[in-house]
């Protein structure tokens, strides 16, 4: 039992994990409304891809403490898919031919393949080499 796998070190990484999760959610949001709003443009779209970047780092660290903190992450997230599809329903014919619209989906759509792929390795069983 190392010292990663103590209690005290497993609800630190949950309330960092959880920090990180609404830092990205903040960064997420105002970059989505800078792009969709006030055509913040490609600017806005490396705001909203490092904001995913942060959230798959709190992902992982949430995932490594149990999994504490991931209610955040999941509603930053749903917010962040419900604001792409609403801009989109809102505005059909703006928004289709919105280059920050097309690159906002498109990391959103990266993010959620990056985390069915990960959930997807976890889930097969490890089985340790055949000593023989």
């Amino acid at each position: 039992m190392g010292p990663e796998s103590t209690p005290t070190s497993q609800g630190v990484r949950a309330k960092l994990a959880t920090l990180l999760f609404l830092i990205a959610l903040l960064l997420g949001n105002a970059a989505l409304i800078g792009g969709l709003e006030t055509e913040g443009g490609m600017l806005a779209a490396g705001f909203f891809a490092f904001a995913c970047v942060l959230w798959w780092v709190s992902y992982r660290i949430s995932r490594s403490a149990n999994g504490r903190g991931l209610t955040l992450g999941i509603v930053a997230l749903g917010l962040w898919i419900l604001g792409v599809v609403g801009a989109l329903a809102v505005a059909f014919h703006h928004y289709i031919v919105d280059r920050f619209f097309w690159a906002s989906a498109a990391i959103l759509v990266i993010l959620i393949a990056a985390i069915a792929i990960r959930e997807s390795s976890s889930d097969v069983p490890k089985i340790p080499p055949n000593p023989g």
